[in-house]
């Protein structure tokens, strides 16, 4: 059994930046999918864009915010999704475990993060969303 549930508890953060609520958030994309979303995009009515990746577990997701310019270099293979990860704006996180959201820090869900050291460009194409590249690389996709 994971101890993830244990050290999102004990790490639950209030003095930071708070992101918003996922349970708000309306489901976009799908990026990468095997046998359930590994990676996925979300969006808030402010026209925010959210990644929710899966723990390694299986066990829930963790939310964080991206950008246009994130989106294209992990497309593009410029980041790995770690990388990205890391350079997303927000200093916490949102963590959904069984229904349940607890804001934590980046460092204490980062190596529980599915495909974390996958380059883009090396994962299995019946893995990723052809939709997805075309909305953020638009032609350069379709020529792939």
């Amino acid at each position: 059994m994971s101890d993830l549930p244990l050290i999102v508890n004990k790490l639950k953060t209030t003095n930071i930046k708070l992101m918003r609520d996922p349970r708000a958030f309306k489901k976009d994309l799908s990026i990468l999918n095997a046998e359930g979303d590994i990676l996925r995009l979300y969006t808030h009515h402010s026209g925010e864009l959210y990644f929710a990746s899966r723990l390694t577990n299986h066990s829930g997701k963790v939310f964080y915010p991206v950008t246009v310019a994130l989106i294209k270099d992990y497309l593009q293979s410029k980041l790995l999704l770690r990388d990205l990860f890391i350079k997303s704006d927000t200093e916490d996180v949102k963590v959904l475990l069984r229904g349940d959201v607890t804001t934590t820090s980046k460092e204490a869900v980062l190596e529980h993060i599915d495909c974390l050291e996958d380059s883009y460009q090396y994962i299995a194409p019946d893995m990723k969303k052809k939709e997805f590249e075309e909305r953020f690389l638009g032609l350069q996709a379709k020529k792939k």
